[in-house]
């Protein structure tokens, strides 16, 4: 078959892509359970808002990292004839 059937060891950078991913959602896990208890709590919009601005920067901290590393390898790759 054209498939290795042992596994590869996760690399570095793949565990720092997991890492941004698994941050981001977080993030949003956090915004949304935030927002949800806030309603039930009757906490003002204001207040909401607020305490969702700090779990929305880590969402995009995230994002940014694993877009910007994602185009990093992309561009490494290209320039460097294949080598990681």
């Amino acid at each position: 078959t054209l498939r290795s059937s042992r596994r590869r060891p996760m690399t570095e950078s793949t565990i720092k892509l997991l890492f941004a991913g698994a941050l981001a959602l977080g993030g949003l896990t956090a915004m949304l359970v935030t927002t949800l208890v806030g309603m039930s709590a009757d906490w003002s919009v204001e207040q909401i808002i607020a305490i969702n601005v700090v779990f929305s920067n880590v969402v995009m901290a995230g994002l940014a990292f694993f877009f910007g590393h994602q185009n990093g390898y992309k561009n490494g790759k290209k320039r460097n004839g294949g080598s990681k």
